[in-house]
């Protein structure tokens, strides 16, 4: 049975909570601006005065992606700041004497969002009242984080309300509010472009050209047979195939290199279908699109949150091309995921958070893990290879005893695409650089419990959401009918656990879940195209 494609969910809620539970706060990020390729882990601080610069109105600096200032007109030398130079979730964003410093850098990109290192402006709260307090908040979409600038210089927000200085005060550390626009001076101001001269960028990658035999070791899937091979067997395999050709041509020719058609990455895909095949009309692809998603990390500053962390793409760049840039992205943005006192370091091995879900700790695993097989060096001076057996363990200290992985922020149920790709993350962990047997132990739990308590036999698929201890949450996909567009984000698993314990019973399954993928996927869609070819290859290179 098809079911109707689901909507993605975002990663974090926009109101704040308290962060005590931290261990240690975030490390300071890297420069703001998108266009600075420092390899040093600490922000360079302008050497330009802000007031000498030209300022524009906001609605010229909106979109750019480009670093800067932003000056109150009612205060020119005061500027928009985080308080006392802030990097965790709830700091306020203030005005303060411009000093052009890290904590003043803002990058306001395409989606409306304005950055300041890997945290967005927010009206707390998520209603867009009047009065609500504007902090520095994980990314996360919510309409309280798009902003729009206009000629008169205004930054408008959630409910047309606009950043305001609360009783037009001059006084350092007063903490802005949105309010209602009436065209004072203290809800008006000016950017300024920050120019910070990049410094020549030091190669950190030993490949120069990689083959395609590299490449599909890179993604573990070394012994991955031919396309004709795959053919060959007929049925769902035959099918699988000879889809691939017909939308990847069709999503090319309708989404090209947007945002949207690397969800996923569909870098990686062409990528690994340029290994398979040798079609350069892939690796062309690949390559356009691993540019467009470096270029999106660049933007945010190589601290991406993590549901739309493409990764592996850039990686594969830098493999293939010996491009320094893709390689000096992807140790960056390694920096970020392994510092074990960080943000992402606590969401893989937590929980009790709304962050701590199965999906963020396999695109943290795999970030560290493109980092380390690719033999980047780390600017922070990390070592991945000691950094990774520790994330390891905190992300398998997350499984319940009886072989799921809960997430608390939706009534402790277990999301199987969630599973899937962390299964799939730790079997090229397993594969491609330790051969953990907790690893094998781990997954043969999970897809037990998959099978016995969210497949769905009459779909042929799993539900989109399980449904443990009679709990329901139907806004976030229901516990009935099987999602199949999902399917082959978790098929890996099962065919991983049969290639391990040589229980043939796991084939079967595996094969089940891939051809109620092949058959019942709308892959009609950008993303479930995606989702349909992201890691069903390693299913192949595992069961053939």
């Amino acid at each position: 049975m098809h079911a109707p494609p689901h909507a993605a969910s975002r990663l974090c809620p926009s109101v704040p909570r308290p962060f005590a539970a931290f261990a240690a706060t975030l490390a300071a990020v890297a420069a703001v601006g998108a266009s600075a390729c420092s390899d040093t882990p600490t922000a360079p601080t302008s050497t330009a005065a802000v007031a000498a610069l030209p300022s524009f109105s906001t609605a010229t600096w909106q979109g750019t992606n480009s670093s800067a200032s932003v000056s109150s007109r009612l205060s020119p030398s005061q500027c928009v700041s985080a308080l006392n130079g802030g990097t965790t979730p709830g700091t306020k964003v203030v005005v303060s004497t411009c000093t052009g410093g890290p904590e003043q850098q803002f990058v306001w990109n395409a989606s409306g969002e304005i950055r300041n290192g890997a945290l967005c402006v927010d009206a707390s709260g998520g209603q867009g009242n009047n009065g609500d307090h504007v902090i520095l908040y994980g990314c996360n979409g919510g309409q309280n984080q798009q902003w729009t600038g206009t000629t008169a210089g205004q930054i408008i927000g959630m409910n047309g309300r606009c950043l305001d200085i609360p009783g037009s005060s001059t006084v350092d550390g007063t903490q802005l509010i949105i309010w209602n626009c009436h065209g004072t001076q203290n809800e008006s101001w000016d950017e300024h472009t920050i120019t910070t001269a990049a410094p020549v960028p030091t190669p950190v990658v030993t490949a120069t050209t990689g083959t395609r035999a590299q490449v599909l070791a890179f993604m573990a899937a070394s012994n991955l047979a031919s396309v004709s091979a795959i053919q060959a067997k007929g049925g769902a395999y035959a099918k699988y195939e000879s889809d691939f050709v017909t939308y990847a041509n069709r999503h090319w020719a309708s989404d090209s290199t947007s945002f949207d058609a690397n969800f996923y990455d569909r870098a990686m895909i062409y990528y690994v279908w340029w290994a398979r095949t040798g079609n350069a009309t892939y690796l062309d692809r690949a390559n356009k699109l691993a540019i467009q998603a470096r270029t999106d990390i660049e933007s945010w500053n190589y601290y991406p949150m993590t549901y739309n962390l493409m990764l592996d793409g850039v990686a594969l760049h830098a493999l293939v091309t010996g491009d320094q840039r893709s390689a000096a992205a992807v140790a960056k943005v390694a920096d970020n995921l392994a510092n074990p006192h960080g943000w992402f370091s606590y969401v893989a091995g937590h929980v009790g958070d709304a962050e701590g879900d199965s999906r963020n700790s396999a695109r943290i695993l795999n970030g560290v893990l493109d980092a380390q097989l690719l033999q980047v060096n780390s600017p922070a001076g990390y070592s991945y290879a000691a950094l990774l057996p520790d994330l390891e363990t905190r992300i398998l200290g997350t499984q319940s005893a009886d072989g799921a992985y809960r997430w608390p922020n939706q009534c402790n149920f277990d999301k199987p695409f969630m599973t899937g790709m962390l299964n799939d993350a730790l079997i090229r962990y397993y594969t491609s650089f330790q051969a953990d047997p907790q690893i094998v132990s781990a997954v043969q739990k999970s897809v037990d419990y998959l099978w016995a308590h969210d497949w769905v036999p009459g779909d042929q698929g799993f539900r989109y959401i399980g449904s443990p201890n009679g709990c329901s949450n139907p806004s976030s996909g229901g516990t009935g009918g099987a999602t199949d567009d999902l399917n082959n984000l978790i098929s890996s698993g099962f065919a991983f656990v049969a290639k391990q314990t040589g229980d043939a019973s796991y084939f079967t399954k595996a094969d089940a879940v891939f051809s109620g993928g092949v058959y019942n996927a709308w892959i009609t869609g950008t993303k479930q195209f995606n989702q349909e070819y992201t890691a069903s290859y390693r299913y192949l290179a595992l069961r053939f």
